[in-house]
């Protein structure tokens, strides 16, 4: 098992560089899917409280993304109009009001195309927002402070967008792997570009490997880092200006890494890997095999992964569910830990009407004592409850690390 670990390994890091840049090697940690060690999540396992908040005032299908920055919070506002979501950075009071927009979707001077829905900050807590032109900065009042477009058309770099600034000169373009694609020999998917010629400086990760596959490759910021999951050799890279180094490797054991573009569905043994993120302590990913989804939590200092494919929440006493996006009690709508925003905490969002439901259903398993009590434990969802009606929005739970 190790000597095939490690010329799949040797075999990634011979593959992954596109263009002149260097790449190292050091002990990767391994994260490890075991589906047949999968169980039950218990809340209070790894955290010790909770915190609930919804976001009024705003019309918009969902909230993708937030950050709480001192009595303001940022959120990424998402409308989804056909098969596009269309993103606009929003200001609210700690209470969940909104306050203003920071920019707006459009062409202009101050406007933005196609932002994805994570909220990216600057060392100096300005808000950086990328497209496929290029990057604003934005003060929480409003504000746009400076702005940054490519000098070449993005085409140039492949389909995507400006995803995170290395530093003052050298920017991130993430290519989007496009089922079926031709990629041209020098097309890659993830592009450092030099802002002060405008010329693309470096590439990664070979477009023309992924052509014919339908891959689920994944970027994240932890700690000022870019990373970058590329599904193709399963592996967690960070990205510096001159060198791409091997961070985690995720062992999926003897499930398939990929299919074959074109086909229906998904196919049996092939594991999808759904959402990724990092923070001081864990690394979380959620993945799909068989119709079936686990939640993957690596612990860093301990070096060991936990397979959970059921939750028990056991910190609001809602009962068990599920861990799939389409259960009943689910506490969430799109999973997103939120790590960028809060080291603390992780972070489930649901739309009212689920929230509303789970609670509903709490209640209807109860007897009258009994939800009275439930009532007076849990004021700060009893509020929310209240509050939700047919125009409620996200809500979002944010439990607690120990």
């Amino acid at each position: 098992m190790l000597y095939r670990f490690s010329i799949v390994f040797l075999i990634g890091l011979c593959l992954v560089a596109c263009s002149s840049g260097s790449m190292q090697e050091e002990s990767v940690p391994v994260i490890r899917f075991k589906p047949d060690e999968a169980r039950t999540l218990k809340m209070s396992e790894l955290f010790d409280g909770y915190e609930v908040l919804t976001f009024k005032g705003i019309v918009c299908n969902r909230i993708g993304d937030f950050v709480k920055m001192g009595d303001r919070i940022v959120a990424t506002s998402i409308v989804t109009e056909g098969m596009t979501d269309v993103v606009t950075l929003s200001v609210f009071d700690s209470a969940g009001e909104f306050q203003h927009t920071l920019g707006r979707f459009g062409r202009g001077p101050d406007e933005y195309l196609y932002l994805p829905h994570e909220i990216v900050l600057t060392p100096d807590s300005n808000v950086l927002a990328g497209d496929v032109l290029g990057f604003h900065c934005y003060a929480l009042d409003g504000t746009l402070l400076w702005q940054k477009k490519s000098e070449h058309p993005s085409y140039e770099y492949g389909v995507g967008y400006f995803k995170w600034m290395l530093n003052d000169s050298c920017a991130v373009y993430l290519n989007t792997p496009v089922c079926g694609s031709t990629y041209r020999s020098e097309e890659c998917l993830v592009n450092l570009v030099n802002w002060k010629s405008g010329q693309l400086k470096i590439s990664y990760f070979p477009g023309q490997k992924v052509g014919k596959y339908a891959v689920r490759n994944k970027s994240y910021v932890v700690n000022d880092t870019f990373c970058y999951y590329s599904d193709i050799d399963n592996s967690i890279y960070q990205v510096s200006e001159d060198t791409v180094t091997l961070r985690y490797y995720l062992d999926k054991g003897s499930f398939k890494n990929f299919r074959l573009c074109g086909k229906a569905g998904y196919s049996d043994n092939c594991l999808t890997v759904i959402e990724m993120s990092e923070n001081n302590k864990y690394v979380l990913i959620v993945v799909l095999v068989n119709q079936k989804y686990y939640l993957l939590v690596y612990d860093k200092l301990k070096k060991v992964t936990c397979n959970y494919d059921l939750v028990d929440d056991d910190l609001l006493s809602v009962g068990n569910f599920r861990y799939k996006p389409n259960a009943v009690l689910r506490l969430y709508h799109n999973w997103n830990p939120g790590m960028r925003q809060c080291d603390d905490y992780m972070y489930f969002y649901f739309p009212s009407s689920d929230y509303c439901m789970m609670l509903d259903r709490l209640k209807a398993s109860l007897n009258e004592e009994q939800w009275e009590a439930y009532r007076r434990a849990h004021p700060d969802l009893m509020k929310i409850y209240r509050e939700q009606g047919e125009e409620g929005n996200t809500v979002v739970v944010g439990y607690r690390f120990k």
